[in-house]
């Protein structure tokens, strides 16, 4: 997709302009989620799905924390309108799925066996985590990256008309035909 650049002033008085709608929910929900990750590193014990991993709890839960909190500061960049949100949302939802298939893989490798749970049950169940989490992670980056707030308020660009943009590059082609 073709991109009309905008300058600083320009961006700030378009309507689009701004920290509304469905980000401001997705990145208070960031946010939240690294203030969470950032309480439970101080509880004595792990709490919630770290318990799960017997002895690696402790491990697991400070890479699920730090991966959480480098998602919450990216989101405080978005809230504040920093232009560096618009670079760093996409590379931290990709660790925040990274982490999240490490964690799997530690808990299909080394968490024992739940006795209601057979080894293929239990194999289903981690790929299924790991699908769904490739969808909203996907979908999410799709929307950071066309977004057209996202663009405006962060990027400094909206998407170009396409009479502007024949104008701009005519067809090479036509004194040929």
């Amino acid at each position: 997709m073709a991109w009309q650049k905008l300058s600083i002033n320009e961006a700030e008085a378009h309507p689009l302009y701004g920290v509304k709608g469905p980000l401001r929910v997705f990145l208070i929900l960031f946010v939240l989620g690294g203030l969470f990750g950032l309480l439970q590193l101080f509880l004595p014990d792990p709490r919630g799905f770290a318990q799960l991993f017997g002895p690696f709890d402790r491990q697991v839960h400070y890479v699920d924390s730090f991966v959480g909190l480098v998602l919450a500061v990216v989101a405080v960049l978005g809230l504040n309108r920093s232009p560096l949100f618009g670079s760093l949302i996409v590379p931290a939802l990709l660790l925040r799925y990274f982490a999240t298939i490490l964690i799997a893989s530690v808990f299909h490798f080394e968490a024992p066996e739940a006795p209601s749970m057979t080894a293929d049950l239990m194999t289903q169940s981690i790929l299924v985590a790991i699908g769904v989490g490739g969808i909203v992670c996907a979908l999410l980056c799709w929307y950071f990256l066309r977004s057209r707030r996202v663009n405006v308020t962060y990027r400094y660009r909206i998407p170009a008309d396409p009479k502007v943009l024949a104008q701009a590059n005519p067809d090479p082609w036509a004194r040929f035909r």
